[in-house]
């Protein structure tokens, strides 16, 4: 069974949740190399933690459509057997763009499926200081290190608030 199914039997949505700082997330506010930020993370908008920013675009772009499709029709989306990530299938007008994007990011990150890609990636954690490593501007991904462990990874955006 896909791990996609399995995360979002719980979670509903990807979006900033009303209780964070929404004016202070890395993908509102610059967020440079060197500041201190702290990750944000509820079971129901969740993150992963991947080793290469291609992984973290991949793999939260993935669950971002998901939630967005469960957030706007109530249910969870068809998923591909093949990828498992949400069929988008071409129309009457052509290639489905989305799956475009999807067939770009899952190449860039190396991978031939979702489960793959998450296979080396971690479910986030709420509460964990860190300190910024690299905020490429063409990304929604970020690098940074944790202040206890000293692991550095990438992760979304939106799931940081500068501290």
């Amino acid at each position: 069974m896909h791990k996609l199914l399995i995360i979002f039997a719980l979670a509903s949505s990807t979006c900033v949740a009303a209780d964070a700082d929404i004016n202070d997330a890395c993908h509102i506010k610059v967020c440079s190399a060197g500041d201190r930020a702290i990750t944000y993370f509820k079971k129901d908008d969740p993150y992963y933690a991947c080793a290469s920013k291609e992984l973290s675009e991949y793999v939260n772009f993935v669950i971002g459509l998901v939630s967005t499709s469960i957030q706007f029709t109530g249910q969870m989306p068809a998923i591909s057997p093949k990828t498992g990530e949400p069929e988008y299938l071409d129309g009457k007008d052509g290639p489905n763009k989305t799956r475009m994007i999807l067939d770009l990011l899952r190449k860039k990150a190396g991978v031939a499926t979702l489960d793959q890609a998450m296979a080396q990636c971690t479910k986030g954690s709420p509460n964990i200081r860190v300190s910024v490593m690299n905020n490429p501007a063409d990304s929604q991904a970020i690098w940074v290190i944790a202040d206890k462990s000293k692991k550095s990874f990438w992760m979304p955006k939106s799931h940081l608030t500068k501290k």
